[in-house]
């Protein structure tokens, strides 16, 4: 679930990890699209992904 953001990404779309982190450690945002997660090319992918790993989850018995 962590890694799905970057996952469902385009290549030349992800963003420099290196500057998220350094955003969130000091406390800018949390929020995956503002934090370069998300945008208009993965977002959909992005939901339907994560819908279907809670789906499993739940057909296992996880949670």
């Amino acid at each position: 679930m962590m890694v799905l953001p970057i996952v469902t990404m385009q290549g030349q779309d992800v963003p420099d990890l290196q500057a998220i982190s350094e955003r969130i450690e000091a406390g800018a945002t949390t929020d995956l699209q503002g934090a370069g997660f998300l945008g208009a090319g993965n977002e959909a992918n992005f939901k339907r992904r994560m819908r279907e790993v809670i789906l499993d989850c739940v057909d296992f018995n996880f949670i």
